[in-house]
């Protein structure tokens, strides 16, 4: 009888201890990461690229008791001003376009990014992103890389292609309309991570 009782006593405990418990690891986005958008007008491509980042920014590895997989999420805050465009004309026209002074701030906000079991590489994560600018917020599906070359680093890698009429941007006509961008552009991102 008392062996019977401790059985119930401990599977008692087992159905009452928490299930998906939650560990959480913080990675620092090193200022050393680079963000870039791409896009292109009737003439010519333009290349605009974030410098000055500050890298405070911290994506968390959620590892989820049971769950296959690590979880990452977290947000990127990129300022708008510092985007350069290798043009003054291009500079001044982008930072006008995103509304730099009014919305100074890009935001790039990874919702939900986990392996896809179906893939083979362990490398490929997919899930959604939010990138939010000129004040208005969009979710896009994405798919993007995660490497560990070492020394304690990661490295975020991906693309989003996404146009300027998502955000109710009017894609610019310069030159009595003889140059026009389109409104097509993509987000590139390399993100060195550091554990913190």
């Amino acid at each position: 009888m008392a062996k019977l009782f401790i059985l119930i006593l401990i599977l008692g405990q087992a159905v009452l201890m928490p299930t998906g418990t939650i560990e959480r690891a913080k990675w620092k986005v090193s200022e050393h990461s680079r963000l870039e958008i791409n896009g292109n007008t009737n003439v010519i491509p333009f290349n605009c690229v974030s410098v000055d980042y500050s890298g405070n920014d911290i994506l968390f590895a959620n590892d989820i008791k049971g769950a296959q997989n690590l979880i990452w999420s977290g947000e990127i805050v990129m300022k708008a001003n510092n985007f350069d465009c290798a043009n003054n004309i291009m500079t001044k026209d982008f930072r006008k376009t995103v509304q730099a002074e009014d919305y100074p701030e890009i935001k790039i906000k990874f919702i939900s990014l986990q392996q896809n079991p179906k893939n083979n590489s362990k490398e490929l994560f997919e899930g959604k992103v939010e990138i939010s600018l000129a004040g208005v917020a969009n979710q896009f599906p994405i798919t993007c890389q995660l490497k560990d070359p070492g020394n304690g680093k990661k490295k975020l890698t991906g693309e989003q292609t996404f146009r300027f009429s998502d955000f109710q941007i009017e894609p610019p006509v310069k030159f009595l309309g003889a140059v026009r961008v389109k409104d097509e552009v993509t987000v590139n991102f390399d993100l060195i991570l550091e554990a913190n």
